[in-house]
């Protein structure tokens, strides 16, 4: 069960969780225009982990720092008011 906030409520869904081997081996089996592109993205991934080290979520990581930069801002105001 996941609970998760919603505007002012709380929602609890069941969801459902697929073991990862199971949703690769999956992806480099079906023979389609989206499995090929699962395939392209798995791939890529994968080869950026085994070269550097780590995968980065540049999606995440710019709305954290979106997310820092507004929390200093709102320190800068308050530090100025002091």
């Amino acid at each position: 069960m996941t609970v998760q906030t919603e505007g002012k409520r709380k929602v609890s869904r069941e969801i459902e969780y697929f073991n990862l081997d199971v949703i690769i081996s999956v992806g480099y089996r079906v023979k389609s225009q989206r499995g090929t592109q699962f395939r392209q993205w798995a791939t890529q991934r994968l080869k950026e982990y085994l070269v550097q080290g780590y995968v980065i979520n540049e999606k995440r990581l710019a709305e954290k720092q979106m997310h820092l930069q507004t929390l200093k801002t709102g320190i800068r105001i308050v530090s100025r008011a002091i």
